[in-house]
């Protein structure tokens, strides 16, 4: 069987995604491969890169960039051990970044001009962290805003209560005791090296 992508006339001559075919022929779709028993008109059928297939999203036209698929009644896994040091796996965006004095995996708080700096538990002013890092330096970087999150330099007590830090842009188990520094539950830790990122805005200041 050919395995021709779907290419649609008009967006470019790239193809949607290497892993998506049509499920029948459509006169608004070019070099299309016509699998039977899978999908639906203008349907699409999913391959898992070894030869077998199943249903995508049957029904959903696909000939028109307009098309949009509803996330009802379904589901997505996260990789809760991502695989290398300074990844993750989760809900991620693209947002700029001004002050990351940490680098990747570094605690986060948006700031009033609603770009990011390193979150600091010693003062309100960098509080909440509400992100980790995905990538070094500052401009247009990947954030984390909830997820699983590597980071190979940390040596956490599995289950226990990650906090944000008086040390900018850090993270820790410790919880902040000074006066006037702020308590916030981020996360938990899932092993030695990574942590279930998913931040309370609920902040504690210390008297």
């Amino acid at each position: 069987m050919a395995e021709d992508k779907i290419n649609p006339t008009g967006w470019g001559g790239a193809p949607v995604d290497a892993n998506y075919y049509v499920s029948s022929a459509d006169p608004d779709l070019e070099n299309e491969t016509v699998l039977t028993g899978l999908g639906s008109a203008n349907g699409i059928v999913k391959s898992d890169g070894a030869g077998n297939f199943s249903d995508g999203v049957a029904g959903t036209d696909y000939s028109t960039p307009s098309s949009t698929d509803t996330l009802t009644n379904k589901t997505y896994e996260l990789e809760d051990a991502p695989a290398s040091d300074h990844t993750a796996s989760g809900t991620q965006t693209t947002m700029t970044v001004d002050v990351n004095t940490y680098g990747v995996a570094g605690a986060l708080h948006l700031d009033t001009d609603g770009n990011w700096v390193d979150a600091d538990a010693d003062t309100t002013t960098t509080m909440p962290c509400a992100a980790l890092a995905l990538e070094t330096g500052t401009g247009s970087k990947k954030v984390l805003l909830q997820g699983f999150m590597r980071d190979d330099t940390w040596n956490w007590t599995v289950g226990g209560i990650i906090y944000v830090s008086t040390t900018e842009g850090n993270l820790t188990q410790t919880a902040p005791s000074g006066t006037g520094d702020q308590v916030q539950v981020v996360g938990i830790a899932t092993h030695a090296d990574r942590i279930w990122f998913n931040p309370d805005f609920n902040l504690i200041e210390i008297v």
